[in-house]
């Protein structure tokens, strides 16, 4: 497996990989979607030959922690093909994925894990978490 960034070449093979992983979210043709985040943000991928095997975006967003605007890279699309699973590539993957946000800037970084234990041991946690509550109007007093 060798690791490269994704070039807009390997379009199809981004979607398809994609598509794979991920139900669609939205009514945007997966080209409309995935584009403009190749073209701006940093995708990379994992290649056995030339079959994309393993690959991850990272979006440039910027984060205003206590009035202070910081870089932040968030992490999506992070998708593997089940025979190339359990080998270790997501996490050279990850590990890539924060050199390159380091290079860039980037000193915040957020994703929406479908784990958290998976995605702990390479530093990120929970730091927020949100509770709803719903009250029957009739339930509150005048």
């Amino acid at each position: 497996m060798h690791y490269k960034p994704i070039s807009t070449a390997d379009l199809n093979q981004v979607l398809e990989l994609k598509k794979y992983c991920f139900e669609p979210s939205h009514a945007n043709t997966p080209e409309a979607d995935i584009l403009p985040w190749l073209e701006k943000g940093v995708a990379l991928g994992g290649y056995e030959g030339e079959k994309l095997a393993t690959q991850l975006l990272v979006f440039p967003f910027v984060s205003n922690v206590f009035g202070v605007e910081m870089k932040m890279g968030g992490i999506g699309w992070v998708s593997t093909y089940p025979e190339y699973r359990s080998g270790g590539h997501t996490s050279q993957l990850m590990r890539e994925s924060l050199a390159k946000m380091r290079a860039a800037g980037q000193v915040l970084s957020t994703l929406a894990p479908f784990s958290d234990s998976f995605y702990r041991k390479f530093g990120w946690d929970v730091y927020f978490e949100n509770t709803e509550y719903r009250i029957p109007s009739d339930a509150l007093a005048l």
